[in-house]
């Protein structure tokens, strides 16, 4: 949460963090399937290397940007919610 707050808001480093903590407690789903979409590919190398390894571009070049096309999708909306609060 800290990266898409400093890039939408201006806030000190303490505030931004404050704010990505609040953030992630506010809006708690949308951290679970973010968390998850970016552990999936060390969970599977962790407990499954040998799938790993078999599937490594589809990890390499597919899932990650997958997954940053995803969390961006996820950050986005919520980055939008808090651009409107903020200017009411």
């Amino acid at each position: 949460w800290v990266f898409p707050l400093q890039a939408r808001f201006e806030n000190t480093v303490k505030l931004t963090l404050t704010n990505a903590l609040l953030c992630s407690w506010s809006y708690f789903p949308r951290t679970i399937v973010i968390t998850a979409l970016n552990a999936f590919p060390i969970l599977i190398f962790a407990f499954l290397p040998a799938i790993f390894v078999n599937s490594f571009f589809v990890f390499s070049f597919i899932w990650f940007a997958f997954s940053a096309y995803l969390c961006t999708k996820f950050l986005r909306k919520t980055m939008d919610q808090l651009e409107e609060l903020a200017s009411e």
